[in-house]
This record gives structure tokens, sequence and C-alpha cells, in this order.
């Protein structure tokens, strides 16, 4: 029988989030809707890259992982 860990536990919480709302779509929203948290970002204001991940989360009531979101954020930079 195969060992369970808990990072697989832990990946297996974050289930896909609807089909007809992608991840990229979210994470496209939320930084539309917040520019000055962008700028805030550029320059080292790291309370403002936690505050986007917190609004995708919200968005996807909580099914997102939030690793890859902070990825997904820094990655458009």
């Amino acid at each position: 029988m195969a060992k369970i860990t808990k990072t697989k536990m832990k990946e297996a919480e974050y289930l896909e989030i609807k089909p007809s709302t992608s991840l990229d779509q979210l994470v496209n929203e939320v930084l539309a809707e917040n520019t000055k948290a962008i700028l805030d970002i550029h320059i080292g204001v790291r309370s403002s890259l936690d505050r986007l991940i917190t609004q995708v989360m919200k968005r996807s009531d909580g099914k997102a992982d939030p690793h890859k979101i902070r990825r997904m954020i820094l990655d458009k930079f």
C-alpha cells in the first residue's frame, strides 16, 4: 500500500476550479483591478503580493493552490 504523505494530502485539498473560470483568468482579473498593488510589488512590498493571492483565493472559493497563484502572479512581471 502506498504511503500518503502530508504533501500529497495538501495537494488533494486544492481541487480544480470551475472549468468555466480558469486560474489564469482569475489572476488576470485581480491584477487588472489592483494596479497600486502591482506597483507596490515592484518596489518590494510583500504584503501587496499576499493581498493579491488572498483575493484570487477568495474568487476561487479557496480551491486554488496559493503557491501556484504566487508563481503565476510573479511570472506576469
